[in-house]
């Protein structure tokens, strides 16, 4: 087998320019991909000739190819029937099938970002709810001084959250009311960096996700009047492990990358990162990353219950900033998941009437399975049917080209094609 396809190469490479042309823009690729390996590598131009060339060649054969293909191997009619199927049916279906998968693919995967990303919004909403009460005990405490308030709120803070502490995982709590400042845990110890009032802040309340000293985190500020004096809660859960294994569960793995600016001029640029994305506000660098610590995928349940991919923005708000503004700095969530697992989750929450839909939906798809299942057999019956009467009536005009006029063939007369075989059947 391999010297018939040498001697054919040979043939190709004496009788065709094109060919020996070939040739030596291969050789002058290798000798291209030589000084690359073994020197500083090869000038742009010279790769820039050689793929100018190698372009022209692929060009080439691509079209002799085409030529090979409809004079040889579609010359025969069950041949030119097959591709005719494949293109009309097959290639179609393929098509369709790859689309939507690729639409569930990106879908699915956006939809576990989004559960992720609402996950987040629901948590810093329940620390605004917990400012929320804390701000209406604060004024029913009556006439107290200003260390009996704060032991008071800490209290408060410390006794109700407690129980919830595994909700809260990091929490922060920084309590001022006038210039009088605590910082503590939920287990009441002390901080020794109080969070800071970000000067934008002017109104009664605020929560969402804030970047602090390059860091994420979820907060949520209220202001409020007790006793003559002003009354402020921090509350500040940072983005760690045990936070991102909340708000991804039962969903699969998720992590939080955040990134900084790249300094685009060379005397201030130390050293290239190792991951850059480019965005029409800029060029960023990966700065910092938290993964979720024991989230796993969701078992398969099937061998098509593919693994999607998806990710959202978080858009967080400068804490440091004179102007409550978004970062233009990027800041995403990523997370990982099985399509099986968020088909279920809108599901699961619709009750048992909603499992009717999807019923009446795998028997449509099993009644068009069928469908195309026998519409294939019809195809193929059909087409074998027309070629075996071709082959026949080829082989007789051959038989009879020769001489043979006693050649006789059995074709069944039901239909056009059959037809032209009678008089060779008589």
């Amino acid at each position: 087998m391999f010297i018939p396809l040498l001697r054919a190469l040979l043939r190709e490479y004496h009788t065709h320019r094109m060919a020996r042309f070939t040739v030596w823009v291969l050789a002058y690729g290798a000798a291209l991909w030589s000084m690359d390996r073994l020197s500083s590598g090869a000038p742009a131009a010279l790769w820039a000739l050689f793929w100018l060339g190698a372009i022209a060649c692929g060009v080439y054969y691509l079209g002799r190819l085409a030529v090979f293909i409809r004079r040889r191997l579609l010359w025969r009619l069950r041949r030119r029937l097959i591709v005719t199927y494949v293109f009309i049916a097959i290639v179609p279906i393929v098509l369709i099938v790859f689309l939507v998968g690729l639409g569930i693919f990106i879908e699915d995967g956006q939809f576990a970002a989004f559960l992720v990303a609402s996950n987040l919004r629901e948590h810093f909403d329940e620390l605004q709810q917990v400012n929320r009460a804390v701000a209406h005990e604060a004024r029913l405490i009556g006439s107290r001084t200003t260390e009996e308030r704060l032991d008071w709120l800490q209290n408060f803070y410390v006794k109700d959250l407690q129980h919830h502490a595994a909700s809260y995982p990091g929490l922060e709590i920084t309590l001022r009311i006038g210039s009088r400042v605590r910082a503590f845990r939920l287990n009441g110890s002390k901080i020794q960096s109080p969070l800071t009032v970000p000067a934008w802040f002017k109104q009664e309340e605020f929560a969402g996700i804030v970047m602090d000293g390059g860091q994420l985190a979820l907060r949520a500020i209220d202001r409020d009047t007790a006793g003559g004096e002003d009354l402020i809660f921090v509350l500040s859960q940072p983005f760690t492990p045990a936070l991102l294994d909340m708000v991804g569960e039962g969903i699969g793995p998720v992590g939080v990358v955040t990134t900084r600016p790249v300094q685009t001029e060379p005397r201030l640029r130390s050293s290239p990162p190792h991951l850059v994305l480019s965005t029409s506000e800029g060029d960023f660098a990966l700065s910092g990353s938290v993964y979720s610590k024991n989230l796993k995928l969701p078992e398969p349940v099937s061998r098509f219950d593919f693994i999607v991919r998806g990710a959202s923005s978080l858009d967080p708000v400068s804490w440091e900033g004179e102007k409550q503004q978004e970062l233009t700095a990027l800041a995403f969530v990523y997370v990982s998941s099985r399509v099986i697992a968020l088909s279920r989750r809108p599901l699961e929450t619709l009750g048992e009437f909603s499992q009717v839909y999807v019923f009446v939906f795998k028997a449509i798809a099993v009644v068009f399975l069928v469908i195309e299942c026998v519409a294939l057999f019809i195809g193929v019956r059909l087409t074998r049917s027309i070629t075996h009467t071709v082959d026949k009536l080829y082989n007789a005009t051959e038989r009879v080209k020769k001489g043979d006029f006693s050649y006789r063939i059995r074709v069944p007369s039901n239909d056009q094609i059959s037809a032209l075989g009678r008089p060779l059947t008589a």
